[in-house]
């Protein structure tokens, strides 16, 4: 008798984790669902670019400066 009670209990402890574990996973699946990639991406690209005509902008000065 104890010994299926502790089997159970063992079940049991194995079953809530393994909810747990696909709750998590839920959630993980609707954040990544939610980031629109493309979009990041090109923000990305546009900082990079603003930021190499920012360089070009300051080595024409330094030139004109010259």
């Amino acid at each position: 008798m104890l010994q299926l009670l502790e089997n159970r209990t063992k079940q049991s402890k194995q079953e809530l984790e393994l909810l747990e574990s696909l709750e998590e996973l839920r959630d993980l699946n609707r954040r990544q669902r939610s980031v629109d990639y493309d979009k990041m991406l090109s923000h990305f690209d546009m900082k990079e670019s603003q930021k190499k005509m920012e360089e070009v902008e300051e080595e024409e000065d330094e030139k004109f400066i010259r």
